[in-house]
């Protein structure tokens, strides 16, 4: 796209200090916020565009909720219902026991979708596989209509991931992001998107 880009990994994993089992939790946010501020601090940065997959689609959407520098944001597959969507695995949960995790503690962004910036306004992507079987369906799509009850104007696009649980659109999700640094319409990347699902099964 031209542009820099950084890939930021949540804590523990990739080679990052912290302990994973301690995800989706307000700290996880805040140490990804303060990341973001010396990122920006240290290279001038005005503005980011985000892009996150899965529980880092989480992750983008909770930053947006904080942050007026967000010009964009392009979430895949994304648990961006939180609470709603631990509900629903609980509910599917085979074994019986005590989990190993208090779901209620965790940071669900879409209680704070009245505190994304209006002034300016974030670019929203959600692109999400129907199909998918890993963050259900459900989860973008109610994402999706509180935004719009908000007043916001997300662009929710359907895709289809070739993985067998129908989950891994990440790379749907930086080819967006690349065509929204751009200046790309959104026509057109609603239209590479799809280019992107044809050549898969070329």
């Amino acid at each position: 796209a031209g542009h820099p880009v950084i890939f930021m990994a949540r804590p523990g994993i990739y080679g990052s200090s912290g302990n994973h089992n301690n995800r989706r939790h307000t700290r996880e946010i805040a140490l990804m916020d303060g990341a973001l501020d010396q990122i920006r601090q240290k290279y001038n940065i005005s503005s980011f565009i985000l892009t996150g997959h899965s529980a880092g689609g989480q992750i983008v959407a909770s930053l947006m909720n904080r942050r007026k520098d967000v010009s964009a944001a392009v979430i895949t597959s994304g648990l961006v219902s939180v609470k709603q969507v631990s509900a629903f695995w609980e509910r599917r949960r085979k074994i019986p026991g005590k989990l190993l995790y208090n779901a209620a503690e965790f940071h669900d962004p879409i209680t704070e979708i009245e505190r994304i910036s209006t002034d300016p306004r974030p670019d929203i992507y959600v692109i999400s596989d129907p199909e998918g079987r890993v963050v259900p369906f459900f989860s973008q799509l109610f994402y999706v209509r509180r935004l719009r009850a908000a007043g916001f104007e997300p662009h929710h696009i359907y895709a289809q991931a070739t993985d067998r649980q129908r989950h891994l659109l990440a790379y749907h999700g930086r080819l967006a992001a690349a065509l929204i640094a751009q200046g790309r319409s959104e026509v057109e990347i609603r239209r590479a998107v799809h280019e992107m699902d044809l050549e898969q099964f070329k």
